[in-house]
């Protein structure tokens, strides 16, 4: 099965959604997703797509999402933030959890160079979960 987002990545959003209110609310989340969170549900295996930000904001505006775009000048400083720290977080998440991953370089806008990549991460790791 393969998943465009998993459970631990609330925990990411959280983390940024909450960095400007009092420790006490992200202590809070932390507690509550500890005990919420149940291991036997995290993937065998990730892969994180890498990307600079410039094709962030450009993927954001051709999915064109209402809620990102129309107010994507106002939250430039929030996706900002949320693809600085997101990829130290997720790597910081996988290991404390034991989930085995890859970073892929997914910066190529040729998405046939990124899917072969891909494919050949999971070809060296398919006989282990299968």
């Amino acid at each position: 099965m393969f998943l465009d987002r998993f459970t631990l990545e609330h925990y990411i959003f959280a983390k940024i959604t909450l960095e400007k209110k009092p420790a006490k609310y992200f202590e809070a989340f932390e507690a509550l997703f500890e005990h919420i969170l149940d291991v036997k549900t995290n993937p065998d295996f990730a892969l994180f797509l890498d990307v600079n930000f410039e094709v962030v904001k450009q993927r954001i505006i051709k999915r064109n999402r209402s809620s990102e775009v129309d107010n994507f000048d106002e939250n430039l400083d929030y996706f900002y933030r949320l693809w600085s720290m997101y990829k130290d977080e997720f790597i910081s998440l996988a290991n404390r959890y034991k989930i085995p991953f890859v970073i892929i370089d997914a910066n190529e806008n040729n998405e046939e160079k990124v899917l072969e990549k891909v494919i050949n991460e999971i070809e060296k790791i398919k006989d282990k979960y299968l």
